[in-house]
């Protein structure tokens, strides 16, 4: 006998009250949107957080600090480049997204004009590559996050000192 998955209900259950909310509050939705698009601490967060993240997380498992003291080689100056541009291209990404996704939403939703010369198939390409972007460098982020902040059981902890 089939069961239901209470997992997958709950989401689907979740996305539905979104969009029915998303619909009713349709003009109130925009405008917050915008709000939230221009806070002026929103790339700053963004781009900090991110940054922090993703140096913590490669101090923590990729040894960054530790290559940096070992013999120069040109294969170690590669990994200890790829570690730096990572660290530096993963904010980058995330707020190069989030300006982008600025620029279009309020140039579809208020007619301020962001992107000139471009026809409305490069728009709709653009937000394309926005929102891809968006959705990538959040994933990365989040993975970052829950491997730098979760205590692995394979780890020993020494409680004893």
């Amino acid at each position: 006998m089939n069961r239901i998955d209470k997992k997958w209900l709950g989401i689907l259950l979740l996305l539905f009250t979104i969009s029915l909310a998303a619909y009713a509050l349709n003009d109130n939705l925009i405008n917050v949107l915008r709000v939230i698009l221009e806070f002026r601490w929103l790339y700053i967060f963004s781009g900090m957080f991110s940054f922090c993240v993703t140096l913590v997380h490669k101090i923590r498992f990729e040894n960054l600090l530790g290559e940096f003291k070992e013999k120069a080689s040109l294969e170690k100056f590669k990994e200890i480049l790829e570690d730096l541009t990572a660290i530096i291209l993963n904010p980058s990404i995330l707020v190069g997204a989030i300006a982008l996704i600025k620029g279009l939403f309020i140039q579809k939703f208020y007619n301020e004009i962001y992107f000139s010369n471009f026809g409305t198939l490069e728009i709709n390409l653009l937000w394309l590559i926005a929102l891809y972007l968006l959705v990538t460098a959040s994933i990365e982020l989040f993975k970052l996050s829950k491997e730098t902040l979760l205590i692995r059981n394979v780890e020993n902890i020494d409680t004893n000192n």
